[in-house]
């Protein structure tokens, strides 16, 4: 009997500890959502007046939330590339080249489902962002109709139910990778809902006057009346989008809890850069050219991709799942390169060779943070000093290097003059550019033609040659999205 009763407390043994085991190696999902020219002052996640994030803000509450995280450029591109494969890099060419393995590769050789549902055009295969992907859903830049309220874009409600049915009915047991990329605050601002913020509502004196003051330094003359209305509509309009993401993602979370794939589901929230909404000059002597945006203050600066300052490059970023700290809000400087590297360690896998970022959760305390663009580059160092090199095409422009203490000053608003913090910034920033300038090989006339015609410019494609420069191809674009919104507009 004695012996008998051993055999069966033996079995119980090697059954229990063999069903830990293996309920030790169920591998995490991971959700990446990526919200497009999201800044992180206008969430109210971040401190922001209005309310346009209570669902993130109530999910990350069971997370961590980082206060300072930044993109490592300022326009898709070359900020996704870098976001998605954990490397910086300097220099122009297609955005991710053979040599550098996107998350979505590194993924679906351990085994997972890799799932993309993208809403930004110009990250198409031409790009190189497809790699690795079972399925990688993308909106045809061109003229898609799929979105029977929005044709010819594509909506967070939009892009989230698509997500929602492939959770529902395709997902099976094994672990799953699922990107999504919102695009709703790239301009044009265009909400459902053009009441959810009062544009009144905003206007003050102080508001007003830092308007003119930007103004000022272009000598340029005052806002009207009619004008500074016109402003105050649309940022409550950026304002009303990013609610309209939030509405979004409040469905993808309670699907998440109710199905318990929270449990198991890293879910990492942030933005691909951030957006200029008119707070300070145009750079370098670029000027809003668009047909619609040359009507409203079109001295200063309403887009992205044209400097570093920090409304371009200062992004959310939070977490949420198992082995992410609950109520964690961290201070510290952190860039977008960290991602895939945090998404690895808590998935407990190998970090994949040659990574610039690190885990977000390493305890190692301030770091260096880096950004590029087609205009130069930036660093922080320690989280006050932050140091603006412009490149040598931004120097014949009349583009300067600029200083500034990011603890007096964390608008950027008054460079400081410190021969000895300068120098060290721009020895560190340029050996960084040394270190990280790759030259990526360029795309063929045919190939720039195929991708202006993904990204629904085929006017441009039409028309373009080998002698345009970078300018004239930037303006075409411009002045063909603007007529295309014009004629839409018109027929409205």
């Amino acid at each position: 009997m004695r012996g008998l009763t051993f055999t069966l407390l033996s079995l119980v043994v090697v059954v229990f500890f063999g069903a830990c085991a293996g309920k030790g190696e169920e591998k995490k999902n991971v959700i990446l959502v990526v919200v497009d020219t999201m800044r992180a002052d206008r969430a109210s996640l971040y401190g922001y007046d209005r309310e346009t994030t209570p669902e993130v803000s109530k999910w990350a509450k069971g997370g961590a939330v980082f206060e300072r995280a930044f993109a490592a450029s300022s326009w898709t591109v070359p900020s996704m590339a870098m976001l998605l494969t954990g490397r910086y890099r300097v220099g122009g060419g297609i955005g991710v080249d053979d040599t550098s393995e996107l998350l979505s590769s590194t993924l679906s050789a351990e085994g997972y489902r890799t799932v993309a549902i993208v809403a930004n055009p110009v990250l198409n295969e031409l790009q190189g962002f497809v790699s690795g992907y079972e399925s990688y859903d993308l909106i045809d830049g061109r003229q898609d109709m799929s979105d029977p309220l929005h044709p010819g874009s594509w909506t967070a409600p939009f892009v989230i139910e698509k997500a929602l049915t492939w959770l529902r009915s395709e997902r099976d047991e094994r672990p799953f990778m699922l990107y999504l990329h919102l695009m709703d605050p790239h301009y044009p601002y265009e909400p459902d809902r053009l009441d959810a913020f009062d544009g009144q509502s905003s206007r003050s004196k102080e508001r007003r006057k830092a308007y003119d003051d930007a103004l000022d330094l272009t000598n340029d003359a005052h806002l009207s009346e009619d004008e500074y209305t016109n402003l105050e509509r649309q940022q409550a309009a950026y304002d009303a989008e990013i609610l309209q993401v939030d509405a979004g993602l409040g469905e993808l979370f309670r699907y998440l809890e109710a199905s318990g794939l929270a449990q198991n589901s890293i879910v990492l929230l942030t933005a691909d850069h951030g957006e200029g909404l008119w707070q300070r000059p145009s750079g370098d002597g670029w000027i809003n050219q668009g047909l619609l945006e040359g009507q409203l203050a079109s001295k200063l600066y309403r887009g992205h991709g044209e400097h570093l300052f920090n409304e371009l490059i200062h992004v959310p970023l939070a977490l949420s799942g198992p082995g992410v700290p609950e109520g964690l809000r961290m201070k510290q400087p952190v860039s977008l390169v960290d991602v895939v590297p945090t998404l690895l360690s808590l998935l407990d896998l190998s970090p994949t060779e040659g990574l610039h970022g690190k885990p977000l959760f390493d305890p190692e305390g301030n770091r260096d943070v880096y950004s590029d663009c087609s205009r130069g580059s930036s660093i922080i160092e320690d989280g006050r000093w932050k140091l603006h090199l412009p490149n040598a095409r931004s120097l014949a422009k009349g583009a300067v290097t600029q200083l500034f203490d990011l603890e007096t000053d964390p608008l950027e608003q008054h460079p400081i003059k410190d021969a000895a913090i300068r120098a060290r910034l721009v020895q560190k920033l340029e050996a960084w550019e040394v270190r990280h300038r790759r030259d990526i090989r360029s795309r063929s006339l045919e190939e720039q033609r195929q991708l202006l015609l993904q990204m629904g410019y085929a006017g441009l494609a039409e028309d373009l040659s080998e002698e345009m420069s970078l300018e004239e191809k930037q303006q075409a674009m411009k002045q063909e999205r603007e007529r295309r919104r014009a004629e839409a507009n018109a027929k409205d």
